[in-house]
């Protein structure tokens, strides 16, 4: 695993995989996530009239999309330059390929789910998240190594790019209900002040997420990888289980917790993490 040891027919085939991905990420993106966000802030905007918390949904909301597209964009751009330089066969290309195609799968969850509670269907903009997956499984599972290896690498890395995407939907929402509660400027009920504990822990926890990703497939960062993925992986645990039993109100800190502690039990089994960093 220290070396970019694909043969010449997958180093040409995932540069072409990562150069369409990467040009479908600066032309054909932007306008679905633009749709997305159309169709959803069409159906929040009407109900802000008699509920006034979604009044802030309609503020939050673009925010993110607009920040996150910019990204996703600049992702695109890194891809298809990077998809040169690995069909050459440097070393530093695995790593660079693998979070530039995670990226936009992770913001792809917020791209998508919003749209699919208002209209009880994904949108347009699906395609990212499902071109995104494809992209970021073959780059990943194509690299050869022993089935230990493969299993440690499809697993921690998985979990890391689906931790990700679920606890950025959080942040969002924790950021929303904060500003919007109802005692504010006062925090005197714990129904919402729950968020102010949970909201900047899966933050953190979402950064560690994206930044063990080309850690662990580096060439020297994999330990520190390893670590910032058990760090994240217990955070989301810690936060995320008592905030579900505190509100009883939803599944999502339930599953946000599940996630975390997958990834946590998957970063602890002991030929996972020597596949993995040596």
């Amino acid at each position: 695993m220290e070396s970019q040891d694909f043969d010449t027919k997958s180093r040409l085939y995932l540069a072409i995989l990562m150069a369409t991905f990467g040009l479908f990420m600066v032309i054909a993106a932007p306008f679905l996530i633009q749709g997305s966000l159309d169709a959803i802030l069409a159906r929040v905007v009407p109900k802000s009239l008699t509920d006034p918390a979604l009044e802030m949904t309609a503020v939050v909301l673009p925010t993110f999309f607009i920040l996150m597209r910019g990204v996703d964009f600049v992702a695109g751009v890194v891809l298809m330059v990077t998809a040169y330089f690995f069909y050459k066969g440097e070393k530093w290309t695995w790593p660079v390929a693998l979070v530039a195609s995670g990226i936009p799968t992770i913001f792809g969850v917020l791209h998508n789910l919003p749209h699919v509670v208002q209209y009880s269907r994904p949108p347009a903009a699906i395609l990212i998240l499902i071109f995104g997956l494809i992209t970021y499984l073959t780059i990943l599972l194509v690299k050869p190594g022993t089935k230990v290896q493969k299993r440690a690498r499809f697993f921690v890395f998985t979990l890391l790019g689906v931790t990700a995407g679920h606890i950025n939907v959080l942040v969002m929402h924790s950021l929303k209900c904060i500003i919007t509660r109802p005692e504010a400027p006062y925090f005197s009920d714990i129904m919402n002040t729950v968020y102010t504990f949970e909201g900047p822990i899966n933050f953190v926890a979402f950064i560690f997420c994206v930044l063990a990703i080309p850690m662990l497939a580096s060439k020297n960062m994999k330990q520190a990888g390893w670590l910032l993925a058990l760090i994240a992986g217990l955070s989301v645990t810690l936060a995320n289980f008592p905030t579900h039993f505190i509100r009883m109100q939803t599944s999502d800190f339930f599953v946000a917790g599940s996630l975390g502690l997958g990834l946590t039990i998957c970063c602890l089994i002991p030929s996972f993490r020597k596949a993995l960093t040596e």
